[in-house]
């Protein structure tokens, strides 16, 4: 099985953290898949809690289309 995500351990990414806006390298990534279901994948921090992958971007301005949605 080959699992592909939008983003690896190193990439600097955007998200939300406590409503601010934050940049911040992935030191690791955590999959989890469930028998033939979707694979839940969320990227760890060096000081923020874990993300899960749709709540991550890789620009500011993906950030902010996403919370204009």
């Amino acid at each position: 099985m080959d699992i592909k995500t939008k983003h690896n351990i190193g990439d600097a990414v955007w998200f939300l953290d406590d409503y601010r806006a934050q940049c911040c390298k992935i030191t690791g990534v955590d999959v989890q898949v469930l028998g033939t279901s979707k694979p839940f994948v969320q990227y760890r921090f060096c000081v923020f809690p874990p993300v899960k992958e749709e709540h991550v971007f890789k620009s500011k301005e993906e950030l902010i289309k996403y919370i204009e949605k």
